[in-house]
């Protein structure tokens, strides 16, 4: 299982490269943002899938993970890249906490 989830991993990261490209190639900066707004709402409907299906604990650790997107992509469609670092170092302060809170929940189920 854990095969299929760094291939389903590896084929996202990818697909969101050459998604960003393309679009970046079409409409040009802005086109970043879209890629970003993209990237929110598939994410955001991910949590409310999670939500509806009663896993409670997993949507509020996906939806603190999404925080520092949420941060970074509302700064890059006003243009302010205080927002943008502010949502970066969201991202590095969050990340290493979730990952104990993860491996510690798993402990103990």
């Amino acid at each position: 299982m854990k095969d299929k989830m760094k291939f389903i991993g590896v084929f996202g990261v990818f697909t969101g490269i050459g998604a960003s490209r393309m679009i970046g190639k079409y409409f040009g900066i802005e086109g970043k943002v879209i890629v970003g707004f993209c990237a929110l709402t598939t994410i955001l409907a991910i949590i409310l899938y999670l939500l509806i299906k009663k896993y409670y604990l997993g949507s509020l650790i996906m939806f603190l993970a999404t925080l520092p997107l949420i941060v970074s992509v509302i700064g890059m469609y006003i243009r302010n890249d205080i927002m943008v670092g502010i949502g970066l170092a969201l991202f590095i302060i969050t990340l290493p906490v979730l990952i104990k809170v993860v491996n510690h929940i798993g402990k103990n189920r």
